[in-house]
């Protein structure tokens, strides 16, 4: 419980500097520097010795807190023409988030049962990587007004995916 805690409370912390971090660097930018504490802290996690070095990488992956509406602020700038798909796609980021949050309980514990409970976060820090390789993928060009094309992997499975790394 005091896991949870600390972690909460780092998550506390951040998000009301989240929307000044925003404006300065941009939501892609601050949602991989959170994905990218979210590593530190596991990997942080992976090699701790006492529970005090578990609190503090739990601190770490604090951080992380407001990577769901950072995605559904990404989501909701680059379909902002389309008010259908911006509806949906914030619905799936939502409630992707519950899902795979519920289905993290079940994927710790057969890694638990089978590599050790270490192991968790060693497959917490991989995700997060290959999260945050899903937000650098380039778009496909097919918007003609001349927005940012839309980075559908990056911006739709970014919330639902660190959730599941929680």
């Amino acid at each position: 419980m005091l896991r949870r805690a600390c972690r909460q409370r780092a998550g506390c912390g951040t998000m009301p500097n989240t929307r000044g971090m925003v404006k300065i660097f941009g939501r892609r930018r601050v949602a991989l520097i959170s994905l990218g504490a979210m590593v530190i802290g596991s990997l942080f996690l992976l090699f701790a010795q006492n529970y005090a070095m578990v609190l503090i990488g739990r601190g770490i992956e604090g951080f992380v807190g407001p990577i769901r509406p950072l995605s559904i602020g990404i989501l909701r700038y680059h379909l902002q023409h389309s008010p259908k798909k911006v509806n949906f796609g914030a619905g799936v980021a939502a409630t992707g988030g519950l899902f795979f949050g519920g289905a993290a309980g079940v994927c710790a514990g057969y890694i638990i049962d089978g590599w050790g409970w270490r192991y968790v976060f060693l497959v917490t820090a991989l995700l997060n990587l290959i999260i945050q390789a899903m937000m650098l993928i380039p778009a496909k060009p097919d918007n003609p007004s001349g927005r940012e094309p839309v980075n559908w992997p990056g911006s739709t499975f970014v919330a639902p995916a660190a959730v599941l790394t929680l």
